[in-house]
């Protein structure tokens, strides 16, 4: 077994758990940072990369050098992210029809914690690549 998005997930959802079983509101909070601290640092990565590749940091460029490529193991298990566009303008409105981060969330009954993980995320993501991006 590889790393994957599933045991991603699952480190996630158990420092969710451990936080606040143990810390309660503070907790929930220190997981909230720790999960916006991440995903600063992905958006800052990509931020660097796409200015070695010579593009602007607008969200076109966004899209192209996000971080989440399904890893083999979940796509031969039939478990990789299943997504669609469903509007660009006025808004880019995408559906995920599954989502194997989810899936490890709902099988350890922590529904919950990956609402707070996702809620988090992708905001954060974004700040890190450019916090003057207009969505």
């Amino acid at each position: 077994m590889v790393f994957n998005e599933k045991i991603h997930a699952f480190i996630a959802a158990k420092f969710y758990v451990y936080l606040t079983e143990n810390f309660g509101e503070r907790g929930r909070k220190a997981f909230v940072h720790a999960t916006q601290y991440y995903a600063e640092q992905r958006g800052r990565r990509m931020a660097q990369r796409a200015i070695r590749d010579g593009y602007e940091l607008s969200y076109e460029t966004y899209l192209q050098y996000g971080e989440w490529v399904s890893s083999d193991e979940i796509i031969h298990a039939g478990q990789a992210n299943q997504s669609e566009v469903k509007e660009i303008k006025p808004n880019y409105l995408v559906h995920i029809h599954r989502c194997p981060w989810h899936s490890q969330f709902k099988e350890m009954g922590l529904v919950d914690a990956g609402h707070e993980y996702c809620k988090h995320l992708d905001m954060a993501i974004s700040r890190g690549f450019n916090p003057y991006i207009t969505f």
